[in-house]
This record gives C-alpha cells, structure tokens and sequence, in this order.
C-alpha cells in the first residue's frame, strides 16, 4: 500500500486545505509513499490514477462527491480527514450527517484535527472510534521571502481568508469602523475571492472605508512575510477545521484575535494563547486592548509561540500521520 492519491478539494486555488495536502504529501513522501495529487472537485479531472493502493480523501462531503462521479474509485480502500466545514456546518444537515456517517463506516481511517471532531463521530456510531486518529495540523516553515506589499505606518490589522460566505469578514469591517476613526488603523483582507456573490458584497461593503484593504491572493510564503508584518491577525470564521493561517501567525509572534468555533478554539486558549471573541462588540474591544496593552500583547505573542512548537510540530504530525497509515494497511 505505497501508492497512494491525495484527493483534495480545490486543490488548484489557494485555500487552507491546498496547504494542508501539500504538507501531507512531504510527510508521505519522506516516509516512502508515492503520491499523487488532484482537485476532488475539478470539473477537468476525468479519471485518477487507477494503479493506485490507497486513496486519502479530504472534506467528507466533497470526497464523497468526488467517489459518486468516479464509480469504479469506490473499490479502491480510502482514509478520509475531516478538515472543517463537512464536520463543523455539513454534519448539522440530517442527510449530509447520515451520507458522511455512512462514508466513515467504509473507510479504513479517519482523520480529524481535534478532538471534539472525534466526540461529534464516536456520539453517533460509538464504534468507529478505533479508527478515528486525532492528529493537530502542523505548519511548514516560511521561507524568507519580501512580503509583496509595503507595510503601513499605521496599526496593521490582517484577515487572512478567501472570501466567501462561511469567512464572515465583513464582521471584522464592521467591528472595527469605531476604531478606525479613534485610532490610526488599516485592516487588509487577504485571500482569493471563492464565491463571487460574496465576493461583490464585501468589495462593495469597503469601496468608501478608506482604511480597509482587499489584497487578494499571495503564495504561502508571502502569507508569511505578511503575517510577521502584522501587528494583529484576525479570524473570523462561522465554522472551522484548524486554520492554518491562525497557526502561522502564532508561529511568527503576531496575537491572534478569533471567533469561538470549535476549531479556533482547539488551538487557542483565551487570553493565553490569543483572544477568542463572542460577538462583534466583544471582537471590536480586543482589538483596541491589545493595540493599547503592550503587556498583555507580548503576553500573548510569546506563550502563542510556545504552543506552537510543542504541539502542532510537523515532524510529530508526520508520526501521527505514518502510524495511521499503517492502522489502514492492517486492516
């Protein structure tokens, strides 16, 4: 069981879960599997390699899309991870809930990256348990690269997201219009707009909020120099699996300030690792305490930095990753 498929949703955009799998695919690698990857939900993708031993899907939902329209692809053994919305908004639909619990008894493996997501699963079929491996996201390393736009004089507040309807960015916007005009701020939205509908929405939310900024999609790395150019890192999200882009902000030292979903709340521990907000008023006063408490700033920054490296280390998600790997092919 060494060749394996990674089929992952949206794979040609710059989303969350592209870096996820290309992470995934490192590990794989180094540890002696041959992988390939595509798009589960390319339109252009007709067939998938039909040589290959395992297939790791990613997005319940999606995944189990993308086995309908490839029938004979049901034969091969597949390991599943859950990476966000499919366990966090599609599990509350009752024929979502009953397709995705039916997709996990067929599976050798699931994959989740915290634990409540395995609670949800094991609550309605206590016996899939066993199968089920919680293992954190990880995040790769920056390469020192120059960010691709000149940082402001001002406070700099950042949104990373593609934009789309589950991203809730116009929150932030909102919340953040009474400081905008008591302190000296500028928030930039970065990301590929994903859904176009959205999309318009927010471009015509902020066409006269001067200190609001639509940056648009940048590379992993640039992500990077912007995150580290960052005084404050924001999430907004209604539902989430684990951000990667949360993570790397820690990662570089910049206090992240987020929404209470389940996801944000595995990787951030409130007023210890960063700020986790309930409301919009409650979002707006954490902006202005951390632009004005330098204490709890640094605070917050160093034990965030710390947390990262002692539990979304990549070579630990790497073990994990392999151990789960050989449960499939024992099975």
């Amino acid at each position: 069981m060494r060749k394996v498929l990674l089929a992952a949703p949206h794979f040609d955009e710059q989303r969350g879960n592209k870096i996820t799998v290309e992470r995934i695919q490192e590990c794989l690698v180094e540890k002696g599997y041959d992988i390939t990857i595509l798009s589960s939900t390319s339109t252009n993708v007709d067939s998938y390699p039909k040589d290959v031993d395992i297939i790791h899907g990613f997005h319940a939902t999606k995944f189990r899309a993308f086995l309908k329209r490839h029938k004979n692809s049901e034969l091969t053994p597949f390991i599943l991870s859950m990476t966000g919305t499919d366990i966090n908004q599609d599990f509350y639909d009752d024929v979502l809930k009953v397709e995705m619990l039916n997709l996990c008894e067929k599976a050798l493996a699931i994959h989740v990256f915290e634990s409540a997501a395995k609670e949800k699963l094991v609550q309605e079929r206590p016996h899939l348990d066993k199968k089920i491996f919680v293992i954190p996201q990880s995040i790769r390393p920056f390469k020192s690269v120059k960010s691709p736009f000149s940082k402001p004089s001002n406070k700099l507040i950042v949104l990373p997201a593609g934009i789309r309807p589950v991203k809730n960015v116009l929150q932030a916007v909102n919340a953040l219009k009474l400081v905008a005009k008591e302190q000296n701020v500028c928030l930039w939205l970065v990301g590929p707009i994903l859904d176009q509908s959205e999309g318009e929405r927010v471009l015509e939310a902020i066409k006269d909020e001067p200190w609001v900024h639509y940056k648009g999609s940048v590379s992993y790395h640039e992500m990077g120099a912007i995150l580290k150019d960052a005084d404050l890192v924001l999430n907004t999200s209604l539902h989430e699996g684990q951000s990667s882009a949360v993570l790397e902000a820690m990662m570089s030292r910049t206090p992240v300030i987020v929404s209470a979903n389940d996801g944000n709340k595995s990787i951030v521990k409130d007023k210890e690792t960063g700020l986790i907000y309930q409301s919009e008023q409650d979002l707006r006063e954490s902006v202005v305490q951390l632009l004005n408490d330098t204490k709890t700033y640094e605070l917050l920054a160093e034990n965030a930095l710390k947390y990262v490296k002692n539990v979304h280390d990549p070579d630990q998600e790497c073990k994990m990753l392999s151990d789960m790997y050989a449960f499939a092919r024992n099975s």
